[in-house]
């Protein structure tokens, strides 16, 4: 490789690294790698790392120090002339035989989060049965914990907005007893159930998570407004209210 050639991909490396942190570490860093390679060397290292898909120049962060801001990110993108935002296609979806496209163009790119071990793409096994049951919260546990609304898959419900999906799941589907009874009753009556239907039933003293974590406060020494306004408990509110 002519030492023009080299000097040029350098100057683009450190043009980036620049770019991206301003502490310039980093191009420190890749400086003092490439110095110690003569053009023999630097030609066979850039042959590899062309040739595996996997390489990659890797930008080495500390949180607060050196953490690139968005507009860091645009400014070595224009270097690269490299897109951050780009129209997407659902293929799923197609109108006269073409696939829908988004209505503006939107930002891509490669989500460096590393997928956590318990986190699987989907349910490896099925339950049907929720009578498995803690008696604290209400919660299904041991063989029934598999019929639960994962919170990945919360997680996925609130970025779709489905909240409907949502207020059920985590409604009368886990651990909010009136709305269940009624769910069950409109659907032994009518056969179905609307969410309109369980609102009347929708009391704070019938959620055992809440107040659960609400007497595991008080147990701290702390008095929330989870359940209850004010310094009264919910057990003597609540007996006031009978």
């Amino acid at each position: 490789m002519a030492s023009t050639q080299r000097k040029q991909i350098e100057d683009l490396v450190y043009a980036v690294f620049d770019k991206l942190d301003k502490t310039g570490e980093n191009t420190a860093h890749y400086r003092e790698i490439f110095r110690a390679m003569d053009n023999t060397e630097f030609d066979k290292w850039l042959k590899n790392f062309l040739k595996d898909e996997k390489e990659f120049l890797t930008l080495e962060v500390l949180p607060f120090k050196n953490e690139p801001s968005f507009d860091d990110i645009e400014a070595a993108a224009k270097i690269l002339d490299c897109p951050l935002e780009e129209y997407i296609y659902w293929r799923d979806e197609t109108i006269d035989g073409e696939p829908v496209r988004s209505f503006a163009r939107v930002p891509v790119g490669y989500i460096h989060i590393k997928r956590l071990q318990q986190m699987v793409s989907k349910k490896t096994q099925v339950s049907t049965s929720i009578k498995k049951r803690s008696a604290i919260t209400n919660q299904v546990i041991n063989e029934s914990k598999v019929a639960r609304n994962s919170d990945v898959e919360s997680y996925a419900l609130i970025l779709e907005g489905n909240n409907a999906a949502l207020k059920e799941l985590l409604g009368p589907r886990a651990d909010n007893s009136g709305k269940k009874r009624a769910m069950y009753n409109a659907i032994a009556r009518d056969g179905y159930v609307k969410q309109s239907d369980l609102d009347a039933n929708d009391s704070v003293f019938e959620k055992s998570t809440l107040n659960a974590f609400d007497v595991y406060l008080l147990g701290a020494g702390i008095k929330s407004d989870l359940v209850t306004d004010g310094l009264m408990l919910a057990g003597s509110l609540k007996s006031g209210m009978d």
